[in-house]
């Protein structure tokens, strides 16, 4: 389905409602801008998911803990 849309001054667009839906976008979704010939082509770019990250350093000592070491030993080393 084809959308008329119109450029602000500052040079930015709106993506309209039922676009934004379908495409399950939301404010921060990020863009790639290509200029093919003389049409724009925007395709959204899919962020990470934090929670497939979710564990994974899990099996190894805690970042905190670590931090909190290390901080102790330069501690223990000033005069």
């Amino acid at each position: 389905m084809a959308h008329t849309i119109k450029m602000s001054s500052k040079g930015q667009l709106v993506i309209p409602v039922d676009v934004r839906r379908e495409l399950e976008l939301g404010r921060g979704s990020r863009f790639e801008l290509q200029v093919q010939d003389d049409e724009i082509v925007l395709k959204p770019i899919a962020d990470a998911d934090w929670r497939e990250y979710r564990g994974i350093l899990e099996d190894g000592p805690s970042l905190t803990e670590a931090l909190e070491k290390e901080r102790q030993q330069e501690r223990e080393r000033q005069p």
